[in-house]
């Protein structure tokens, strides 16, 4: 009897001792763990952006004239940052994607694009979320956009802008390396 109550005891040791790190790592990871954010930041050369207005539905009796816009062949650097955050499983409308494009000559080594000459840059954003806005382009017209040129296919850029729309305004600022997007 003395000899089954020790393996007893043991086994419950073993199950005490095996759970204690699986509970625990269970409510870590569901206490701490957050959708990840993933960031796309590059550069094309021989590009240009094509922005076109279009009306925008944002509400079933409003619409509002914002861009669609895209990289084409050109004569610039086009620089692309994506911004997507991904919703929590629980969460259908928590996620967003944001974009951001602009262009600058082709032999320019270093830039800043700050609000008088901001025009320069044809700086656009746009976000997919689930607001009235998503998928609508704004352009930006004031901020701070540096860049310099580390190498060939190397560019950090540093930016610092607020983006105004219906929806309200969305402040973007990152210091970020930027590479050119046919090495990726």
């Amino acid at each position: 009897m003395r000899f089954s109550w020790n393996i007893n005891r043991l086994l419950g040791l073993v199950v005490l001792t095996g759970l204690v790190p699986v509970l625990s790592s269970c409510i870590f990871n569901n206490h701490t763990s957050r959708p990840p954010n993933t960031y796309a930041c590059d550069f094309q050369t021989n590009a240009a952006i094509q922005a076109d207005t279009a009306l925008f539905h944002i509400s079933p009796d409003s619409t509002i004239t914002a861009y669609n816009f895209s990289v084409q062949s050109g004569s610039s650097l086009v620089f692309r940052y994506n911004h997507q955050k991904k919703a929590p499983d629980h969460a259908r409308d928590a996620g967003f994607s944001e974009t951001l494009v602009f262009r600058i000559p082709t032999d320019v080594k270093k830039f800043d694009y700050q609000d008088k000459n901001f025009s320069q840059a044809d700086v656009f954003y746009q976000r997919s979320c689930a607001c009235s806005i998503s998928g609508a382009g704004f352009k930006v017209t004031s901020g701070l956009i540096r860049g310099e040129r580390l190498s060939p296919v190397h560019w950090i850029i540093r930016v610092d802008v607020t983006v105004h729309t219906p929806d309200g305004d969305f402040h973007l600022k990152f210091n970020r390396p930027f590479y050119e997007k046919n090495l990726l």
